[in-house]
């Protein structure tokens, strides 16, 4: 079944974003903040494990969609729709094999690694 789950996005982004996967008949839930210590797949699957303390730092900045089974072409829409209604989410990921065992905070500094890495290849205009 596909479905997006948002991290760390602000109310007028999450309206929006409701708006676009309810067009495109995506299951959307809005992750909260005390689960990001906990590994994806517990969140995703709803089972969330006992071990993991409850994040209790602070939040990162940037916000965060993870796309679970999304076809390519909802994710085409998705990502166009996004785009063309202007939602401010900073990093947009897909749930993988190798990621699926992350937490919330793992998966973002891997993106903010990317991000890092992206820049220091792109050429200065």
């Amino acid at each position: 079944m596909e479905k997006l789950f948002a991290f760390h996005v602000t109310d007028t982004d999450a309206k929006k974003l409701k708006q676009i996967a309810g067009n495109l008949k995506i299951r959307c839930e809005f992750v909260d903040t005390a689960l990001y210590n906990q590994p994806l797949e517990s969140i995703i699957s709803g089972r969330v494990s006992a071990p993991a303390a409850p994040f209790i730092g602070d939040v990162p900045e940037e916000s965060l969609l993870l796309m679970c089974d999304v076809s390519e072409k909802h994710m085409d829409r998705l990502l166009l729709a996004l785009r063309k209604n202007a939602v401010g989410i900073h990093y947009k990921a897909v749930l993988t094999p190798t990621n699926r065992k992350w937490s919330v905070l793992r998966l973002m500094l891997e993106m903010r690694a990317e991000e890092a890495a992206y820049a220091k290849r792109k050429p200065q205009a």
